[in-house]
């Protein structure tokens, strides 16, 4: 037993930074908090292992700084080698997967890419980490996912909300629309007569050409 490893996981989640200034925190079922993330959007599970204890078997020149299983009565060397998936354990499905090959000392980095879903509403993912060479060390995580509207809707209410501001900075008692007024009439019109407006004056002179 004292020449298996000890696992330490360590993982974030990174991506799209959150666009809902207003998002509130809320409390999960184990005490930690759900993570807010937009939908339909692609993201990653960065995670970080770091591995003691390791076996006296010597290395080779050729793959010096890699580490060894120890399994004495197997017939050649053996790399320890690692699998990490996420899943969603309440649906059974299996997001994303990859196998990575021994580290070349005790800290070993790798990354899982997703997507999220298209519908808002709250899931809990599993992060597993399982040895493909020991029996006993495999691990898991519960990741608590928020998903709430698309960065998309988000960006496209801030796009509209300056528009709105904009527009209101430009129609502003100070500043009035410009709105031509029609000319006084001449001494010499006659009775009743309203002179049009340039606009008025190219709007009938277009009727009477088609006319």
């Amino acid at each position: 037993m004292k020449h298996l490893p000890q696992l330490k996981v360590d993982f974030n989640i990174s991506g799209q930074p959150l666009l809902a200034d207003d998002y509130k925190p809320q409390c999960a079922p184990d005490g930690r908090e759900w993570m807010p993330l937009h939908a339909d959007q692609e993201y990653s599970v960065d995670i970080h292992m770091t591995i003691r204890g390791s076996s006296k078997r010597k290395d080779t020149s050729r793959d010096r700084g890699a580490r060894r299983a120890h399994c004495p009565r197997f017939n050649k060397p053996v790399d320890e080698t690692w699998w990490v998936l996420l899943g969603e354990p309440d649906t059974g499905e299996l997001i994303a997967m990859k196998r990575v090959s021994a580290p070349r000392g005790n800290h070993l980095s790798t990354s899982l890419a997703f997507y999220t879903p298209e519908l808002t509403g709250r899931h809990i993912y599993t992060l597993y980490v399982i040895s493909q060479t020991y029996l006993g060390l495999d691990q898991q995580y519960d990741i608590y996912l928020d998903i709430i509207e698309s960065d998309i809707v988000y960006q496209m209410d801030k796009d509209f909300m300056d528009f709105e501001g904009d527009l209101n900075l430009d129609i502003t008692e100070d500043d009035p629309l410009d709105i031509e007024e029609p000319a006084p009439p001449s001494p010499d019109a006659p009775p009743g007569f309203s002179p049009l407006s340039s606009d008025a004056r190219h709007q009938a002179w277009g009727r009477a050409a088609w006319s």
